[in-house]
This record gives C-alpha cells, structure tokens and sequence, in this order.
C-alpha cells in the first residue's frame, strides 16, 4: 500500500476515534446532567395510568435508529457549530424549567439539548436522519397539569353527550346532566379518568408510529393523524356507554380489559382507514 494510502487511513481512524471520544463525553456530560430528570420521569410513567405508554417510547426510538444504521454508519459527518446554539437554547429551557419548579420544560429541554449534540457531532444531515427518533420522544412526555385540566372536563362533556346518544340508540331510557349519565335504576358519573384523554394521547403516539412505518404520502398522513382525535373519542364514549349496559365494565379486570380494547379496536380503523387511502394506488 502507498504511503499516502496509510497515511490517509491513519488519518482516518484518529478523526473517528476523536469525533468517538467527543460524542462519548458530551453524551456522558448530558447524561449526568440530566439524571435527575431522567430517573423521576420514567418513575413517573411507570406509576401513571394515563402516561404509561411513554416507557415503549424510547424502545421504538431505538428501534428506528437501528434500522438506520446503515445509514448512520455512511454518514459523512459535517459537525455545525449551530449544535451549540440549540444546546443554549435547551441549556435555558432547563434552567428557567427548574425555576418555575414546571416539569414539562425541564423534561422538554432534554430533548433539545440532545437535538443539538447531535447537530454538533453529525451535522444538519445527521440531525435530519435521526429527527423522527427524536421528535418521537417528545411523545413520552407527560402534558403539563394546567393543559391536562383544561381539556379534561371538555372532554368528560363529550364522552357523556355520546355514550348517551348510544344509548339511546339502543333503546335504552338515559337521562344526561353534566357527566352524570342517569339510567334510572343507577347512575354512571365520567370521572376523570373517563374522560378519554387517556386514549387519546397513546393513539396519537400509535397513529403518528403507522404513519412513518406505513404511510408516506403527506395528505395521506395529514388525513389520518386528522381522524386520530375524533376516533379516540368515539371508542372511549363506546366504552363508556358499554358500561352502562353492563355494570362489570366498570371496575376490576373487565374494566382493564375493555381498555385494551380501544387501543385494539383504534387500531384496526386506522389500519383500515390507511387501507381504504390506498386502494386508488392498487388499482
């Protein structure tokens, strides 16, 4: 081999083994920083009925970067100094989370925070290459309690006025007030965790996943993601009306249960919705 050959190749192998070591001790230096944050959030998420779908987020995150790879491993990496301004920009959001004692931005500055390390190491087409994997972990974060309260009593209004029109499509005798639902011979209050804000977060998160794995096309997308709210309401004021059908529903292991079947039951729709989008291109 020529000596420019090896030289060449040495010089190679130092600028990965330095762009390696960089990589590794910024990562570490986040990592420390943002332990704290880290370890209370995903407590939080295992402790959360309503959150708990956040810990398969990272998984699918790592999922897409490992079906990337191939890519990564290609990339010619353009280190852009404007990683730094991002990292500032996250550094603030940390501080001024921290100050305010609001969870949401802290957690949400780690996100920027790791955008911009990866804009400093890799460039703009490596930020691009890893941008769904990152947006995705937006999705794992809790909403802020003031957001969660706003639309959660909307919500319960919606739910109720639905399960009892399907009731009384049924046939059933149901009176509504508020998110009191009256049959008469009991009454079925939407509480809370009724509301189906609980639904609505995961399928949108499931929804934008079947999007990037199955559907491309830009107003398809836009069409299905559309639905995602809309559907989530639906199946959660069926669950509720079902409840009042049959009383089992309402606490123990049928209660668990008839929630798993939305999630598979929303499923299905946007399977089926994406499907019917499509049928245009198969014929």
């Amino acid at each position: 081999m020529p000596a420019n050959d090896n030289s060449r190749a040495i010089l190679n192998v130092r600028s990965l083994i330095f762009k390696a070591v960089i990589w590794l001790s910024l990562s570490v230096g986040l990592l420390y920083l943002y332990w704290p944050v880290l370890t209370r959030l995903i407590v939080g998420l295992a402790d959360s009925e309503d959150y708990s779908y956040g810990l398969l987020i990272p998984l699918i995150s790592g999922y897409i970067v490992y079906r990337k790879w191939p890519q990564i491993r290609a990339q010619v990496w353009h280190p852009s100094w404007m990683g730094l301004v991002v990292m500032a920009l996250g550094f603030s959001l940390y501080i001024l989370g921290e100050l305010a004692a609001e969870l949401y931005t802290t957690r949400f500055s780690f996100v920027v925070v790791l955008s911009g390390l990866v804009l400093v190491v890799g460039g703009w087409r490596f930020l691009r290459l890893l941008a769904f994997p990152l947006i995705l972990l937006v999705l794992m974060l809790p909403l802020p309690e003031l957001i969660t309260y706003k639309l959660t009593l909307p919500l319960q209004l919606i739910s109720s006025r639905l399960a009892t029109l399907f009731l009384q499509i049924l046939g059933v005798p149901v009176f509504q007030q508020g998110n009191i639902i009256d049959l008469g011979h009991k009454q079925l209050q939407v509480v809370h965790a009724c509301s189906g804000l609980r639904y609505i977060l995961p399928i949108i998160a499931l929804g934008i996943i079947f999007c990037y794995f199955y559907q491309r096309r830009l107003w398809k997308v836009v069409v299905l993601l559309a639905s995602l709210v809309p559907l989530a309401i639906f199946a959660n004021a069926l669950r509720v009306a079902a409840m009042g059908l049959y009383p089992a529903l309402i606490q123990g292991f049928w209660h668990g249960f008839s929630g798993w079947l939305i999630f598979i039951f929303c499923l299905e729709v946007i399977a089926l919705l994406n499907w019917l989008l499509n049928i245009p291109a198969q014929t």
